[in-house]
């Protein structure tokens, strides 16, 4: 039982570590997505107030919202800066767009080419925190089964122990009462047996005494007897 409480309580330390990611991930992606609503917003106007609209929202971007990937956090870093730098210098070379026609658009590619890389470090942070999330639901449910299906294991062992205290208990009360029994048997054997040989024995002392009895009824007494035979004479 303890065992599936300690489960439990990391299954539900797992779902609210997933719940947070999911804030912040959320948070993130929402301002990947005013960079990426601002950069269409400046590729479809290309004059001087959607650029430092651009611009605004590069400097308000916090690129630490990627602290889950080192690797990307640094190169997403430097790709915003190289994008902000590039968008700094298009707003000058956009007051005179017709003299800076060619810089302009050298600078555009520039800024195409880093907020596309950009676009993709973000896809593959999104996919990845989607298959984690993913991850982390399936091993959520998969405790939850596991601790079920331990819970319910230790349930049967449980059952199987008191069946078998029961059986035992049984088998030794059944012994019990056979060794009674026996004994039982035994003590009224001996009983019998003792009363058989005490009536045996009184048998034979009525018998003895009915014997002396006789005898003694036998018994003449010889000065009787003379007396008697003198008396005939005379």
């Amino acid at each position: 039982m303890k065992k599936f409480y300690t489960i439990s309580i990391l299954s539900i330390f797992i779902l609210i570590f997933t719940a947070c990611s999911g804030v912040e991930n959320k948070n993130h992606f929402y301002s990947a997505e005013n960079i990426y609503e601002s950069w269409l917003y400046f590729n479809d106007w290309r004059d001087i107030k959607s650029c430092r609209e651009f611009i605004n929202r590069l400097e308000n971007f916090r690129p630490e919202k990627f602290s889950s990937y080192p690797e990307l956090k640094e190169v997403t870093k430097n790709q915003l800066e190289q994008c902000l730098s590039y968008s700094r210098i298009l707003l000058v070379l956009m007051e005179n767009p017709e003299e800076n026609k060619l810089e302009i658009e050298k600078a555009l590619e520039q800024i195409d080419f880093l907020m596309l890389s950009y676009l993709r470090n973000v896809n593959f942070a999104l996919d990845d925190t989607h298959q984690k999330i993913f991850t982390y639901f399936i091993w959520f449910f998969a405790t939850i089964l596991v601790g079920g299906a331990i819970l319910i294991y230790l349930n049967i062992l449980e059952i199987k122990r008191r069946d078998k205290i029961i059986f035992d208990s049984e088998q030794f009360l059944h012994h019990s009462m056979e060794v009674q029994e026996s004994e039982r048997k035994r003590i009224s054997r001996e009983l019998h047996d003792t009363v058989a040989q005490s009536l045996k024995y009184v048998s034979l002392l009525a018998e003895n005494l009915e014997d002396k009895e006789a005898a003694k009824k036998n018994h003449t007494d010889p000065k009787s007897e003379y007396r008697k035979y003198q008396n005939a004479l005379l």
